[in-house]
């Protein structure tokens, strides 16, 4: 017996809708009630702001008043409620099953709490990280739960059941509405915000996006999916916006960087003008430190809702980050340019003295170097308290600015360059100077400027006490260094611009010769004692093209992330979007081999975005970010907008005003696109002044932005965070965006349990896939390697059936999947006894008889009175064998067959004949053995086959005739 398919109609359709994005802990807590809690409260959960009660029919949110939170204690094992001014709204599930069960369905914490009154004694009183609420519609869950501070719902809607039944009220609420897909459920303080309701299918390895849109009716909320959905596969996952927030500074403070730490903290870095930027007590700085502008750094925590420390960082007259990376001691490395004398540096830096250059005035953002420029790399202690290290860079013209016009093709991109740091901590860096006497150590690659302005490559040790080696590379024009990374030798590939013909090329690589246009790109491969130029190409078409970004994967492969006005080349087999003008290339680690490369965008003659973050994880997934439109058009006329970028179903935001941020994701070797969204507010220019911002490995992006610029408030941010509300002009704003693109998943396309009887032969199917290998153990010793084996198992037992996926693209840690399915075989208790062979004339009926089950079912189904009974009667026109199955009482089919002969007749009769009155004639019958002729009269012999007759008047005669 073959089972086809295991998930009969309880498949399961998940539909992820990423509610109430406000921030809880950053593993929520569903406190059970065992008394202390009113009697309709199931669990409550504590939020950065509100407290949610979960009851059978409805969830109750109590809003506080934030202004008041923040004058009290924060721990959440007090009770203050009756404190704070507040505003309750309650979701009520209409029409829902009032006795539907509420239940915790995770982990289990450790720790317990008692509480105790004069009303009420409710001890060892259990918190879990995940709830459920089960059958709350017929075949609907819905299971609540939290990632890094984020309170998310899943509607699990079983197929064959209605999901239009699910309707949930608002009631309470200031206001509901939608507003680009998103809810918006509006209270005195702030507001709620529900991300757009969407998830995917995965078939045959490939992600399906599944449409799914909030419908709104007054204050009723349900679900419709215009396009359907494949009810026989999961369907799952949905980005979530963890947090977005202004820094709320009353000073002028634009964006440029930012970064992460292993915690899941944000670090944003941007400018200051002046007094007003929020700091923290005990941060290295909390004053501004004269002159024009002062870096600004601030790590948020989490989740978003307060400040870890802030600080301002500067001397006496105007600075600006680049880059950021955290290190392995959780301290930040800021990589910037400085025109203050007087920066702070450490005791015994690599350099304690300002080197000078010439005063440039960058009108477009208002910085003002008015000492000329030089690189400042300062290392602040993990507590924001202190510098751990401190240097100045540079020679004696300017230093970490790229002031080359052509090569600056983008707003912003005078404040390019990348930190990055190695497994010891020592501190690497890319810039560009046009200094003739920038430092250089000997033995590098070079140590003499070689144009109007170079591409620089440094390394320092952990504190910057120590220059360990540092170089030029660049040809006989403007060169621009931009970013960074390192393989798994520790050698070095840096990217950038160079509108020189002579840029040194080493190795019969992919281009040896400028490729032409105003602007090339170029990649370079460096030893880590930064000697030997290992390897180095152009990179462009015969336009403008530059390399803004630069990755390296687990096999040592480089990826390239840059802007081409050319055609630029397409493999074959991966996605694009025609004649877009941004590119990603992955080249040989040799970089003789293009392994692929493609183009994406809106399609339009000119460039989309201004990249900003790049990421290649461990499966080789591609991740870019970047922003376009009105800032970068006043800068670059040539520059386009946002418009007509592709978005997926479950994309943050699938709409733009032209002048947003834009995200998206690429399936390994660029295959597919797996994410595309904007971010940003309508009508405001988002976009970021200079610097480089960075995804983790974990499918998270944290991005600076010059946010609300013209003092809107309309950049979008999610509520209890550090501020809501834009201080100034423009505010530093930061987005950390949890994308969540798994590495690898797989499901047994099953019910839970199969049953069967020996020999039981199973079709296994693998539902939901994200994976590349897999391994079937089937519980009986036997083990495949196939996508769908089949397997028979030919003893009774229960056995456990365990399929584990890997991704072959994954490199590091084994990034696997399991998913479980029991088999039950079993012995029948009876088997089918269809009867002995029966022998019938044509024209007659047998009837059969069978035995050996309760349950019956005959085939073929022609010819028999009921196919479905034990005793069916049988009138065939032919000899037919008929099968029966017979179901035993335990569940078990047997078959059987029984055979019905029917025998051919092949008799024959004389023809009519006509006689005279009184005369005899002999009639004849044949075929058979005994003959039987009526009427009896006027005949010779009635038992004969061929009798005298003698008839007084006309007669017919009948004969019965009988074979063997």
């Amino acid at each position: 017996m073959q089972i086809k398919s295991f998930r009969n109609p309880l498949l399961l359709l998940f539909c992820c809708f990423y509610g109430f994005v406000v921030s809880a802990e950053n593993t929520p807590r569903f406190t059970e009630n065992k008394g202390q809690l009113p009697s309709q409260v199931e669990f409550k959960l504590r939020v950065a702001n509100s407290d949610v009660y979960f009851e059978k029919n409805r969830l109750v949110f109590n809003i506080y008043n934030p202004e008041l939170l923040d004058r009290h204690d924060h721990d959440a094992s007090h009770e203050h409620e009756s404190e704070y001014s507040g505003h309750v709204y309650h979701v009520n599930f209409l029409g829902a099953n009032s006795q539907c069960s509420v239940e915790s369905n995770g982990n289990k914490y450790p720790d317990y709490s008692n509480y105790i009154s004069g009303n009420y004694t409710a001890s060892h009183v259990s918190s879990f990280d995940k709830l459920v609420y089960r059958n709350v519609y017929p075949g609907i869950d819905i299971d609540y739960f939290g990632k890094e501070g984020n309170l998310k719902y899943d509607v699990r809607i079983a197929a064959g059941s209605d999901p239009s039944v699910l309707r949930m009220q608002y009631e309470g609420a200031s206001s509901v509405s939608l507003k680009n897909g998103k809810l918006i459920v509006s209270n005195v303080f702030n507001s709620v915000e529900e991300s757009i309701p969407l998830a995917y299918q995965v078939i045959n390895g490939i992600q399906q996006k599944v449409e799914c849109q909030y419908v709104l009716n007054g204050t009723i909320i349900s679900f419709d999916f215009p396009n359907g959905y494949d009810e026989t596969k999961e369907l799952i996952i949905d980005p979530t916006l963890v947090f977005s927030s202004y820094t709320g500074s009353t000073a002028n403070n634009f964006g440029f960087t930012a970064t992460y730490d292993d915690a899941g903290a944000l670090y944003g870095g941007g400018i200051v003008f002046g007094l007003g930027y929020p700091t923290v007590v005990g941060s290295y700085s909390t004053g501004f430190n004269g002159g024009t502008i002062d870096m600004a750094i601030s790590k948020f925590s989490p989740d978003g809702t307060s400040l870890i420390y802030s600080t301002f960082l500067g001397g006496d007259n105007t600075e600006a980050p680049h880059s950021m990376i955290v290190n392995s001691l959780g301290q930040l490395v800021i990589l910037g340019t400085t025109s203050s004398t007087n920066y702070p540096t450490s005791v015994g830096a690599y350099d304690n003295t300002f080197n000078g250059g010439t005063a440039v005035n960058y009108t477009a953002n208002g910085t003002d170097f008015q000492n000329g420029s030089d690189i400042v790399v300062s290392i602040l202690s993990a507590d924001g308290s202190s510098l751990i290290g401190s240097t100045f860079m540079g020679g004696s013209l300017n230093d970490g600015l790229n002031e080359n016009t052509t090569l600056s093709y983008n707003y912003g991109d005078i404040f390019r360059g990348e930190v990055v740091v190695d497994g010891a901590d020592n501190i690497y860096i890319t810039s560009s100077t046009v200094s003739a006497d920038f430092p250089t150590t000997t033995g590098t690659i070079s140590q003499v400027l070689g144009g109007t302005q170079d591409a620089i490559c440094a390394k320092f040790n952990s504190n910057v006490s120590s220059l360990l080696w540092s170089t030029y590379l660049g040809g006989d024009g403007a060169d621009a260094g931009y970013s960074l990374k390192l393989n798994s030798s520790g050698d070095v590939y840096f990217v950038g611009g160079t509108e020189g013909q002579s840029f040194p090329i080493v190795g019969s690589t992919l281009n040896t010769s400028y490729q032409g246009g105003s602007v090339d790109g170029y990649v370079a491969h460096i030893s880590n004692d930064g000697s030997t130029l290992i390897g180095s190409t152009y990179i462009g078409t015969s336009a403008y093209d530059q390399v803004y970004f630069v990755e390296v994967d687990g096999n040592d492969d480089v990826y390239l992330y840059g802007q081409s006005e050319g055609n630029y080349p397409v493999t074959g087999g991966v996605y694009s979007n025609p004649n877009s003008k941004q590119f990603i290339q992955k080249l040989s680690p040799d970089l003789t081999t293009s392994i692929y490369s493609t183009v994406f965008g809106s399609g339009s003659a000119s460039v989309n975005i201004s990249p900003t973050a790049f990421l290649v994880d461990v499966c080789q997934r591609v991740f870019i970010s970047g922003w376009g439109g009105g800032t970068n058009n006043g800068w670059n006329a040539a520059t386009g907008n946002t418009n007509g970028m592709s978005t997926t179903a479950d994309g943050y935001q699938l709409t733009t005003d032209g002048s947003d941020f834009y995200f998206m994701v690429l399936e390994s070797d660029a295959t597919a696109l797996l994410y595309g969204s904007y971010f940003g507010g309508d009508g405001i220019q988002e976009h970021v002044d200079g610097g480089t911002s960075r995804f983790n490995n974990d499918a998270v992006i944290y991005q600076a932005v010059c946010a609300g610029c013209g003092s809107s408030n309309d950049f979008p941010t999610t509520p209890g965070v550090v501020s809501n509300v834009n201080g100034s002009s423009c505010n530093l704003g930061v987005i950390k965006l949890d994308l969540e693109i798994p590495e690898v998943i797989v499901e047994v396309n099953s019910v839970s349990e199969i049953e069967g009887c020996v020999p039981f032969e199973v079709d296994f199917t693998a539902g939901q896939i994200i994976a590349t290998d897999f391994i079937w153990y089937f519980g009986d010793g036997d083990s495949s390697l196939l996508l769908n084996p089949s397997h028979t198992y030919a003893e009774q037992g229960v056995f456990e059936v365990l399929l584990i996926g890997t991704n072959s693209f994954c490199t590091g840690d084994e990034f696997t999947d399991t998913a479980f399915v029991t088999i039950t075989a079993f012995l029948s208790t009876d088997t089918a006894d269809a009867g002995p062979d029966q022998t019938i004339c044509a024209g007659e009926s047998a009837q059969l008889n069978a035995t050996g089950g309760v349950n019956f079912s005959w085939t073929p189904t022609t010819s028999l009175s009921n196919p479905n009974i034990f005793n069916p009667v049988a009138t065939p026109s032919l000899t037919t064998e008929y099968v029966v199955q017979a179901a035993s009482a335990d569940g078990c089919t047997s078959a059987d067959t029984v055979v019905v002969n029917v025998s051919p007749t092949q008799f024959s009769i004389s023809n009519d004949t006509t006689i005279c009155i009184g005369d005899t004639v002999q009639i004849s019958a044949s075929g058979g053995n005994q003959y039987l002729w009526l009427p009896n009269s006027d005949i010779s012999d009635v038992t004969v086959s061929d009798p005298l007759v003698s008839p007084s008047a006309s007669q017919t005669y009948v004969v019965e005739v009988e074979d063997a």
